[in-house]
C-alpha cells in the first residue's frame, strides 16, 4: 500500500468525522469519484427518521466494470444520538433507502456520524 493511501485512510478513520477526509477516502476509493451529483436529500425522511436523522446527503453513485452500482451517502444523526446505539435505525434506513431508490442503486456507502461525538460508522 503507497504511503499516500496509507496516510490518506488513516486521517480519515482515526478521528473524528470530517466530511474533506472522507470525500479524500471516496475518492481514492473509486478511482476519481464524481461528486457532481451532491444534494441534500432530507425531503426522503419519514417524520420517524428525522427524530433521529439531522441530514442525509447523496454524494453521488459510482459503477463498476460488472455494472453494479453503489451510492454514497452521509448521515448526519442528530446531537445525543451516539452511533452506536442507532444501530437499527442505520440498518433500516440503508435497508428503506436501497427499496425506494429511484437510481435503482443495489449498495450503499454510508457514513453516520454525529456532531457531539468524535465516534462515527461507515456501512
Amino acid at each position: 500500500m503507497s504511503k499516500f493511501i496509507e496516510k490518506t485512510l488513516e486521517n480519515t478513520f482515526e478521528s473524528e468525522f470530517n466530511l474533506d477526509k472522507f470525500k479524500s477516502f471516496i475518492n481514492h476509493l473509486f478511482n476519481g469519484f464524481n461528486f457532481s451529483g451532491q444534494h441534500k436529500l432530507n425531503h426522503l425522511l419519514s417524520s420517524d427518521e428525522s427524530k433521529f436523522i439531522n441530514n442525509f446527503s447523496y454524494l453521488g453513485n459510482f459503477t463498476d466494470s460488472e455494472n453494479e452500482s453503489i451510492d454514497v451517502l452521509v448521515v448526519e444523526l442528530h446531537s445525543g444520538r451516539t452511533v452506536e446505539r442507532a444501530r437499527a435505525l442505520q440498518r433500516n434506513f440503508i435497508g428503506r433507502y436501497l427499496k425506494a431508490n429511484l437510481a435503482k442503486a443495489s449498495n450503499a456507502l454510508v457514513a453516520f456520524y454525529s456532531d457531539d461525538s468524535p465516534d462515527w460508522r461507515l456501512s
